[in-house]
């Protein structure tokens, strides 16, 4: 069997293909459905099933070749298959290189929640090319600048207030050195709490009310930067009114997100959402 296992969607390979194609990887390809959906129940036993077909062994690699859902799913079948194999991430979109592909994260949806069954389970690497991000849909790029907004909230005031002087002109904002600091920031938190029992639950600002907007309005309804830039904007105004951050600071991280010129999201059963 080969020892390369790599787990993508359509778009995605139809992107790289030829890349890959160029390197002669002798790999299989298992290809998953588009968009959030693949991060199910089905799904995963859909690509186990293909794994044993294959004869893939504790040996094998799989390489997670797509965005956030593609690492999630693919992550968490290495951690699963066998009590565990080696994966390396490769991914295809700014959430994914900034966010998910790094720190451990696994899981997948089921309809009582998002990541509600999942894994930490470590990459053997994160391979990171921001040249793809030149092929990527502008909505695609707003939803991963939500997260990086996050990161300068959450950690480096210096770095929030460069990424908003960025955003006044998206078609020249420095990618790549937004990339780095993300990754830095995350390297940081997730050296020192890797299993979320402290100080990780930062890397959640502005998720517990996202997740919560993902789950209400449909998995793939509304983008995930989408719900996260809404769920931070709840979380600030909320501890404005209790008296934790000053009014200045929360008008700081609102005014960024604005910049993302979001559509305001629709109507919301508040009562579902909580």
């Amino acid at each position: 069997t080969s020892s390369w296992i790599i787990i993508s969607q359509p778009s995605i390979l139809e992107l790289l293909g030829p890349r890959l194609k160029a390197r002669s990887l002798d790999s299989y390809e298992i290809i998953v459905s588009e968009g959030e959906s693949a991060k199910d129940l089905d799904e995963y036993r859909s690509v186990i099933s293909k794994m044993i077909e294959i004869g893939c062994d504790r040996s094998s690699t799989i390489l997670a070749l797509g965005g956030g859902v593609v690492g999630d799913l693919a992550g968490f079948v290495a951690a699963t298959y066998m009590r565990g194999i080696d994966f390396i991430q490769i991914p295809t979109t700014l959430l994914g290189m900034v966010d998910s592909a790094i720190g451990g994260k696994t899981g997948i949806n089921l309809p009582e929640g998002k990541n509600m069954v999942g894994a930490f389970h470590q990459p053997k690497a994160v391979l990171i090319d921001p040249t793809i991000l030149e092929s990527l849909p502008r909505e695609e790029a707003i939803s991963g600048l939500a997260e990086v907004i996050k990161y300068g909230a959450i950690q480096d005031r210096d770095f929030l207030t460069w990424v908003s002087s960025e955003l006044d002109d998206i078609k020249t904002f420095d990618f790549e050195s937004a990339i780095t600091r993300c990754c830095a920031i995350k390297a940081d938190v997730v050296s020192q709490d890797e299993r979320e029992g402290g100080l990780r639950r930062i890397l959640n600002f502005g998720h517990t009310i996202g997740h919560a907007i993902e789950a209400h309005m449909g998995y793939g309804d509304v983008r995930h930067g989408e719900a996260v830039a809404y769920g931070m904007n709840c979380a600030a105004w909320i501890s404005e009114q209790l008296g934790i951050l000053p009014a200045a600071d929360r008008r700081i991280l609102s005014d960024t997100i604005a910049k993302l010129s979001l559509a305001a999201p629709p109507p919301l059963d508040q009562d579902a959402i909580l």
